[in-house]
Parts: C-alpha cells; structure tokens; sequence
C-alpha cells in the first residue's frame, strides 16, 4: 500500500505546521533588549533595597535613642544594655559608669521601652549586628567634656554608614559627631550612634 500511496503522488511524512523556530539574529536582538532592561532595572531595584536598608538602621537607633533617653527620666539611671530596655535582671544591675542602682530606681523601671524583645545582640537590615551592652564614654560623668552613651552595629559597610550619617549626623566627618564608623574587616564595619549625655553626677551614668 505504501507503494501505491507513493505512485499515487502521497508524501513520505504527515506535512508539519506553518510556524518556524527564532533565528540567531532574532534571538540575539531579544538577548540585547533583556540586557538593557536588566541594567536599567537592577541598579533602581537595589538603589530602593539599600535606602530601605539605611532606613531600617537609622530608625532603629533613633528608636533605641528615645527609649534610652524615656528609660533614663523614670528610673534615674542610663541602662547599661539594650535588654535593659526590655526586662530588668532580678540582680546585679549596673549603670554605664559601674554603679549599682538603688531600690528605688529600680522599682522605678517602667519598660518594657521598645516593642522589639532584646536579649542578646541582634540582627536589622542587610546582616547589620546591633550589640546588645552600650559604652560610655568618658567611662564616668566628666565635666567640661561631651559625654556620650554609644550603642555600637557591627558589619556596616562604608556606603550604608555614609548613607546613614547622611540622615542621622550631616556633618561628612566618621571621626566626630553623631555618628562613627571604622573598618573592623574588607569593607565592613563598627558604626557607632553617640547619644549626648549629661556630664555631672549620677544623671550622666
């Protein structure tokens, strides 16, 4: 029968459909269109990731600053960790300059001061580490000098600390003002949020 069919003028195959595949060329033009695409769009997508990354910590520390500064009107004292704005410990609670607190004050906690439970260090925006213990420095009330309680992030990038000085600070310089920041390690590093406080008496621990 296939003999006949082929005398009779059939074709060999079942005839396939009338669309073609791409060409090289036309491949490579939608290849090209996807690249422009992707360099305009990348670069805008993570410009919006690292402002809200720089938003994050900048709020964070203006967060942490007010119930620093709410935690220190009630009980006296500054705390001399960031959980201390969460939970008091039963015992050995201590101000930024090594004293202990009183009865008083500490019946006078108030907190918890933030929303956030803090028990330890943790982690906001890209990997940034908030420590949990504050530093004070000078390490006791000096008078004539800025005294400043200083809550410390660990794995800030230059451009992330710019972006946040930019924000919280304005003055250009790392080394001085609101906002500090040094290499620890490659690119990354320790950026510190000074607090002023005062610089007399037991108010300034």
């Amino acid at each position: 029968m296939l003999r006949l069919a082929r005398e009779a003028g059939a074709p060999d195959e079942v005839p396939r459909s009338g669309r073609r595949g791409f060409t090289l060329a036309e491949i490579l033009v939608a290849l090209m269109i996807l690249a422009t695409m992707a360099a305009v769009t990348i670069p805008v997508v993570l410009g919006r990731l690292r402002a809200a990354n720089t938003a994050a910590v900048a709020g964070e520390l203006q967060t942490l600053r007010d119930a620093i500064l709410n935690y220190q009107s009630r009980v006296g004292r500054y705390p001399n960790r960031l959980s201390y704005l969460t939970l008091l410990p039963a015992s050995g609670v201590t101000d930024p300059c090594g004293g202990a607190y009183t009865t008083t004050q500490y019946t006078a906690w108030r907190g918890p001061y933030v929303t956030r439970p803090i028990t330890t260090w943790y982690i906001i925006a890209d990997g940034d580490t908030v420590d949990n213990p504050l530093a004070r420095t000078p390490s006791t009330a000096t008078a004539n000098v800025n005294n400043y309680l200083q809550i410390n992030v660990y794995g800030v990038d230059s451009v992330m600390a710019r972006d946040v000085q930019a924000q919280l600070d304005g003055d250009g310089n790392f080394g001085q003002g609101a906002i500090l920041w040094v290499v620890v390690s490659g690119k990354y590093g320790k950026l510190t949020y000074q607090i002023p406080i005062a610089g007399v008496g037991s108010s300034g621990c």
